[in-house]
């Protein structure tokens, strides 16, 4: 560290004068710090910031410039204000343990200053979590239109209305799609009008700005069998 002979005192010894000469001297508290990245997912935000406070002995003026660099003496990613008090960055691609280097400076002789460390810790934000659609319901029995006795079930039992619950997308607009039988796009089924009892179908609906997101309902086509024939 620099020095500065200043006179900061005098005193009469057998009609001489001597000065007390004393150099200016720094510390900071607190020394080290840990707080969290400013986009830790979850963090209250009075965590992700720090203030640091620097006491200056032996000088005429007590106020102190802060610097902020990287241990290796690079630029810095947070910041310190003119009070000394230093926010976090965001994470980015910064590793947890990341740590930074806080400087307090004499006004009075920039070559006097102190040091503390801040280690910058957490995960970052929580991953964005991927949208999901969910049909229902997801399996289902239905009878054909027509067909040998068919006519004895009402037409609720050949027909039904899929619904679907959707998360984590901002846009909510579907496409429905029947291999067998026919669907308006209110996501109503209808069943065909006559085929094999062991025939299956299936509903699907996925999104229309990513159709990669979808879920499949299956429906079981039935013919109704009178009792006793």
């Amino acid at each position: 560290m620099g020095s500065l002979h200043q006179c900061s005192c005098s005193h009469l010894h057998t009609q001489h004068s001597k000065e007390c000469c004393r150099q200016i001297e720094l510390a900071i508290e607190p020394a080290t710090a840990h707080i969290y990245f400013s986009d830790e997912a979850y963090v209250d935000p009075i965590n992700t910031q720090t203030r640091f406070f620097a006491t200056i002995f032996n000088s005429h003026t007590h106020n102190v410039r802060w610097q902020l660099n990287n241990a290796n003496g690079r630029p810095a990613i947070g910041t310190i204000d003119a009070y000394g008090l230093y926010t976090a960055p965001n994470k980015g691609m910064l590793p947890s343990g990341y740590t930074e280097v806080i400087t307090a400076v004499s006004i009075e002789d920039p070559t006097r200053r102190a040091c503390a460390l801040v280690t910058l810790q957490g995960h970052g934000p929580a991953p964005i979590s991927k949208p999901q659609i969910q049909i229902y319901p997801g399996v289902i029995s239905l009878y054909f239109q027509d067909g040998t006795n068919n006519a004895y079930m009402d037409r609720s039992n050949k027909t039904q209305r899929f619904r679907y619950m959707l998360k984590n997308s901002p846009l909510d607009e579907v496409e429905w799609v029947t291999s067998y039988g026919t669907i308006d796009p209110n996501g109503q089924y209808f069943t065909p009008l006559s085929g094999s009892s062991t025939s299956t179908a299936t509903v699907t609906v996925s999104l229309k700005h990513d159709p990669a997101i979808k879920d499949t309902a299956f429906v079981t086509l039935l013919n109704y069998t009178w009792p006793a024939i």
